[in-house]
């Protein structure tokens, strides 16, 4: 079905539930950054363009005549600068009081975004250097 998405991949459905949970991850940890900094600040627009960045760049790794292995490297430290951004704006930042859901969900969304790059390592060496 998403072959035409990943015409390279041996199973692209997978590759695009993993991709779209990302973004996914990736839209709420900048959503988190606008909610503790402010909309118009210039660490939420640093956020949303590591986030659109990181997403676009993923794409294009696997689609054909992909950039390579040095494209997954930067999209890696985008994502490593995403976390890290996330995580020192709430350490540092006098985010109202957040509750406990909020707190509890942003915790599993910078977990969540951390396993998930971990997981990107062997999936960008099985499509980039095994073949």
């Amino acid at each position: 079905m998403l072959d035409w998405l990943f015409p390279t991949s041996s199973n692209p459905g997978v590759l695009a539930t993993i991709i779209g949970l990302r973004v996914v991850l990736n839209g709420y940890l900048t959503a988190t950054i606008a909610r503790a900094a402010g909309l118009r600040t210039p660490l939420t627009a640093a956020a949303g363009v590591v986030t659109l960045s990181s997403a676009v760049l993923t794409v294009l790794i696997f689609r054909p005549g992909r950039p390579g292995i040095y494209a997954s490297y930067v999209e890696m430290v985008l994502q490593v600068a995403l976390i890290g951004l996330v995580t020192s704006v709430l350490v540092t930042s006098r985010y109202s009081s957040p509750s406990r859901v909020e707190r509890a969900t942003t915790v599993a969304a910078l977990v969540g975004a951390s396993l998930l790059l971990l997981y990107m390592v062997p999936i960008y060496g099985d499509a980039l250097v095994a073949p």
